[in-house]
């Protein structure tokens, strides 16, 4: 199992990816996340930054590993990001979290190379206190991550060897022409089994973000194999699933239901736009569907119709609310 996550982890992007899967595992550990990560915003070298009653974690978020360039080689390292919380953000702590001790977390999907090490020591020895705050300097690696995720995000009973072996079989059968649902489906039918209304807080948020792992987890895989309606439909089952929960437990409508909800829409939303960019050169190029086979040529035009009707309808709605939504429905649309 840890080495199916640590791949997992491996080839998530630093941003909209690692970043937000590190603000669950946060809220997991006990901190309250302050700020939402976004694309192209990151403030003052911060990209999350959370609080627990002790102290306050400022987390600088890179994808690989850390070596001599990203170290100390533009102004987007981590040397200047550190410098700049040093420098600037601290100044925007005030009143009782200046009371707290002040935790920096430089995380990465990777592991720190040799090369960069005695730059990381020395930098970390000499910063430990900031502007009257103490500071404490940490590299949470890969393996770091590989540990937390578990002990935080994944419930106890995705360990059952029968689970264990469907997870391997979803991910290991990617690929495969005669690739099954029933790998993923069985996964995730068995969160779904033990959601329940008596669950805690932390329980609840813990079995829903272990589930959208282990979604998400043959979702990145089929996107290495480059089968996006794999990832489209192991989502798009997840959505089916919760929805029958949410109506079946009266859980529509309660935010600590809702937010996941959310979670799971923007998981479907970001794999079917993939998908569709994959398949739109046949839908509207010169590279159209081979035609080596009518019968099979008929079985992937339609199965490629009913991807983008589906995406489509979905992003009618979404549509009369946002205005990116509508012109992705436009597009969609005159691709079908």
């Amino acid at each position: 199992m840890r080495l199916v996550i640590k791949d997992y982890l491996i080839h998530l992007k630093e941003k909209d990816e690692l970043d937000l899967l590190l603000c669950d595992l946060l809220l997991q550990m006990g901190y309250i996340t302050d700020s939402k990560p976004e694309t192209g915003n990151r403030q003052y070298g911060v990209d999350i930054r959370a609080h627990n009653e002790d102290e306050v974690v400022l987390c600088v978020v890179k994808q690989g590993n850390l070596n001599r360039k990203n170290w100390d080689a533009d102004q987007n390292a981590v040397r200047q990001s550190l410098d700049e919380i040093k420098d600037v953000y601290i100044k925007l702590i005030h009143g009782v979290e200046r009371e707290k001790r002040l935790h920096i977390a430089v995380v990465t999907n990777g592991v720190m190379e040799e090369t960069v090490r005695p730059n990381w020591e020395g930098y970390v020895s000499q910063n430990t206190e900031w502007d009257g705050l103490n500071v404490l300097i940490e590299f949470w690696n890969i393996d770091k991550l590989v540990d937390d995720i578990q002990k935080y995000l994944f419930d106890e009973h995705i360990f059952d060897t029968n689970l264990q072996d469907l997870l391997r079989r979803a991910l290991y059968f990617i690929g495969e022409s005669d690739y099954r649902n029933t790998h993923f489906e069985r996964i995730i039918d068995s969160y779904i089994i033990q959601l329940n209304n008596k669950d805690s807080a932390k329980q609840r948020k813990k079995k829903l973000a272990g589930l959208f792992i282990a979604s998400q987890m043959v979702a990145q895989y089929a996107e290495e194999a480059n089968v996006y309606k794999i990832s489209v439909s192991v989502t798009e089952y997840l959505i089916i699933k919760y929805w029958q929960y949410l109506l079946a437990h009266d859980g529509l409508g309660k935010v600590q239901y809702g937010e996941w909800l959310q979670k799971f829409l923007a998981a479907y939303e970001k794999w079917n736009h993939k998908y569709y960019e994959a398949v739109r050169c046949c839908c509207e190029g010169e590279k159209r569907l081979p035609y080596y086979n009518s019968v099979e040529q008929r079985v992937l035009l339609y199965e490629v119709l009913g991807y983008l009707t589906s995406y489509a309808y979905y992003l009618s709605f979404q549509a009369q609310f946002n205005k990116v939504s509508e012109r992705k429905c436009q597009q969609v649309t005159g691709s079908i």
